[in-house]
């Protein structure tokens, strides 16, 4: 990871996460459940869940190995991990525990794993092949590897409207394919070369088409709109570059996502590569 990267999910970032936890983990729940329907986990198996945020998947698969099992949920966001950490304890959830590192050079407590899981949590190494080549060690011989990642942003709306809207008004920075970022792996012959560098073997790349709930579960257009400008931190970035355009991007905003508003949620199109490998040594 970045040190800028580093700086951000340590400090501003991961307290806005922390702020919204319950609207992210919502939102990026239907792919979040493709991805757990594909790992499908057996009883007593032992995982490691990197970018496990406040532990809302490390919970389902600590549920789906039952208590013969046991899974660590590995995060760099301290405050993050703390959040978890309460709601293991409120939940008297005993088969999970957490821990603060950095997966691209850390090593973990009870080595070895099993599998290891991520839910969008591995876009932003500074070296990707160093890092999935550590995480690699953390594996039995035969363990596997399962995680999700997005697809480019034309078949992300919920990101690729919003980016042109704001975009009309304000400077946004361009992706550089080689840096950190949302989108670095929608490239899936990129993942396949890097997962081969670093190791792995048996590497398949699924595509999963399905649908994000812009402000999560029970959104409206006007909340919806509230969580891009809060959560996704767009209000911020506007009011210094361009404070006037505030109310005209939020208006726009508004009359783009209106149209999704169905079934007590904004449902907007969402394109995911689901990745599996196995650690062959």
């Amino acid at each position: 990871m970045t040190e800028q990267h580093y700086e951000d999910w340590t400090g501003e970032v991961g307290d806005r996460w922390l702020a919204h936890a319950e609207i992210f983990e919502s939102m990026i729940s239907p792919a979040g459940q493709a991805l757990m329907d594909s790992a499908a986990f057996g009883s007593g198996e032992t995982v490691v869940d990197i970018g496990c945020g406040c532990g809302a998947t490390s919970f389902e698969i600590a549920q789906a190995v039952g208590a013969d099992g046991k899974v660590l949920g590995f995060d760099i966001a301290p405050q993050l991990v703390r959040e978890a950490e309460k709601r293991a304890e409120r939940n008297h959830i005993g088969n999970v525990s957490f821990a603060v590192g950095n997966a691209e050079t850390d090593s973990v407590a009870g080595l070895p794993y099993d599998r290891l899981f991520s839910r969008f949590g591995i876009m932003f190494f500074d070296d990707s092949v160093a890092a999935f080549a550590n995480m690699r060690s953390w594996l039995s011989p035969g363990g596997k590897l399962n995680f999700a990642c997005w697809a480019g942003p034309e078949e992300n709306p919920w990101m690729g409207i919003i980016g042109q809207i704001v975009g009309q008004h304000i400077d946004m920075p361009e992706g550089n394919p080689d840096d950190p970022d949302p989108f670095r792996f929608a490239d899936q012959e990129l993942v396949r070369g890097i997962l081969d560098k670093a190791g792995y073997a048996n590497i398949k790349c699924t595509s999963w088409q399905g649908e994000s709930l812009l402000g999560g579960y029970g959104a409206t257009p006007e909340s919806a709109v509230d969580f891009v400008m809060d959560g996704l931190d767009m209000k911020k970035a506007i009011m210094a570059q361009n404070p006037g355009a505030l109310e005209d991007v939020r208006s726009e905003l508004l009359k783009a996502v209106r149209p999704y508003h169905q079934d007590n949620a904004i449902r907007m199109g969402a394109g995911v590569w689901l990745v599996s490998a196995v650690n062959p040594d």
